[in-house]
């Protein structure tokens, strides 16, 4: 008599919960990424694009990242250092796109639907205020750096030596001279006293030029008494 073949327990490894938790990121990842083109749809939308702004689109791809190998039960054209890297990447990305947003704009929801949403005002906040501004701008890009490394498997010190690089070949004085090339012509210039002095010049000879035409008189004609003697 055949035995009956044991049902495979469901776990936290058995292929019926991966594809469960498969399906609900996959689900998820697709409205993260649609979020940002039609949050009026629908209210749920409108929650994630106030929550998360433009950045829902990579928040997506990194739970879509995540959703494939667990339909695939392990076959993945991404690894887990580049999941990472997409999570690290959005993250960052809120924090950056907040960063630029008036302080008085920060209320807005239209505002930061645009940008980095609630949650990036909430993390640019308290990061702002201990830091400031600039050792802020220095994290994100740090945390940009990194998550760039992590999904392209470039190292660091690739990129870094890349950026030193594109700085070291820009000039001053190049830089200079294509912001002038780049103003036209007849672009307003700020004068100097050359030009205050030539106005004065200007000035001068047109008051001279009225007062001279003011002093001329025309000659008097007189017509001519013909005196009959008697």
């Amino acid at each position: 008599m055949a035995r009956k073949k044991k049902r495979e327990k469901i776990n936290i490894r058995s292929s019926e919960t991966k594809t469960f938790f498969g399906l609900l990121f996959f689900v998820l990842s697709i409205a993260l990424i649609l979020t940002p083109f039609v949050k009026n749809q629908a209210v749920i939308f409108v929650h994630i694009s106030t929550l998360l702004g433009w950045p829902s689109v990579v928040w997506g791809i990194a739970l879509l990242s995540i959703s494939v190998p667990l339909l695939t039960q392990g076959k993945s054209f991404i690894n887990t250092v580049q999941i990472v890297g997409f999570f690290i990447f959005a993250f960052s990305l809120n924090i950056l796109l907040t960063f630029w947003i008036p302080i008085e704009s920060l209320d807005e929801v239209a505002t930061l639907q645009g940008s980095g949403g609630t949650l990036g005002k909430s993390i640019h906040t308290v990061v702002n205020n201990t830091v400031g501004d600039i050792l802020e701008l220095v994290i994100i890009l740090v945390l940009v750096i990194v998550a760039f490394s992590f999904i392209t498997k470039i190292e660091i010190k690739q990129i870094a030596q890349l950026i030193v690089d594109m700085f070291s070949n820009i000039k001053i004085k190049d830089l200079k001279s294509k912001i002038d090339d780049s103003l036209p012509d007849d672009s307003l210039v700020i004068s100097g006293g050359d030009d205050i002095k030539v106005d004065t010049e200007e000035k001068e000879e047109e008051i001279k030029i009225k007062d001279g035409q003011s002093t001329i008189h025309e000659p008097i004609t007189t017509m001519p008494v013909n005196r009959h003697t008697t």
